[in-house]
């Protein structure tokens, strides 16, 4: 084969360009997304629903499993669960932000009302029970009861939600996103006193420097007190407590905004 003028050279490499071009025009086609993952995160989505105590979770199994045949189809499916089917999440609040997402678009009855959260730490109210992110204040009150599952950034089941004052009937039956906006609130050491029993509260208590040798101290003297085991306090395990108690319901207030506290984005309470 002989060799091919420059002009020649250049409008082959041209044509060639175009004819393989035509394979990846766009134009009056229909475009099909396929993904290897997408079983693997069905399956997620769904033991993730198994283990936090769906309520809806066969209505969520008829359409979660029969998504990906909707999408090739020609149905359109909401963004959240593109993102859930292709994996494509950043890991920490934003995975924790999608699996709910998705767990909530692929359950019909009430993904119409719901759609996706706003914001990413919102917490869901349905009707007998409710989920919190891990790391908000209700997240850290409720993990340590009994029965409660942490999973994918979420806890549940938790109580169901009432308000003060009570809203609307139909407002409170029907599944809602909730934000809660806390102030940070500093630790308290509580030290019981030896001789009288009262407790008293440092709300800025420093065990370390409490126990070192103060600059008027002795050291002989104070070697002797650390020596002395009639001067320590030994903790007394926790009283077992004959009654138990049962949490029916968390209450939620909501709370005008305080300008020292408050955050810009929302007011504090309930949302």
């Amino acid at each position: 084969m002989g060799s091919l003028g420059t002009g020649r050279k250049e409008k082959y490499i041209i044509l060639q360009k175009i004819f393989l071009d035509q394979e990846w025009d766009t134009a009056q086609k229909t475009p099909e997304l396929h993904f290897h993952v997408h079983e693997q995160q069905v399956e997620g989505l769904l033991l993730f629903a198994e283990r936090m105590r769906w309520p809806h979770i066969n209505e969520l199994r008829d359409y979660a499993e029969d998504i990906y045949g909707n999408l090739h189809s020609g149905q359109q499916i909401p963004f959240d669960i593109y993102d859930w089917l292709f994996g494509l999440m950043l890991p920490g609040k934003w995975m924790s932000f999608k699996i709910m997402a998705a767990l909530v678009l692929c359950t019909p009855s009430i993904s119409a009302e719901l759609g996706s959260a706003l914001y990413y730490d919102s917490g869901l109210s349905l009707q007998r029970q409710s989920y919190w992110r891990i790391w908000t204040g209700l997240g850290h009150v409720l993990g340590c009861m009994p029965e409660v599952i942490s999973l994918g950034g979420w806890i549940s089941p938790g109580p169901p939600i009432e308000f003060i004052p009570p809203l609307p009937t139909e407002t409170v039956m029907r599944p809602q996103y909730i934000r809660l906006k806390a102030q940070r609130v500093t630790p308290i050491e509580y030290i019981p006193d030896k001789e009288d029993g009262v407790i008293s509260v440092r709300s800025h208590y420093d065990r370390y420097k409490t126990t070192q040798m103060q600059p008027d101290e002795d050291l002989e003297a104070y070697l002797t007190d650390i020596k002395d085991e009639d001067k320590w306090v030994i903790p007394e395990p926790p009283i077992c407590e004959l009654s138990t108690c049962t949490l029916l319901s968390i209450r939620l207030k909501k709370l005008p905004l305080d300008i020292k506290f408050g955050c810009p984005e929302g007011p504090q309470g309930s949302q």
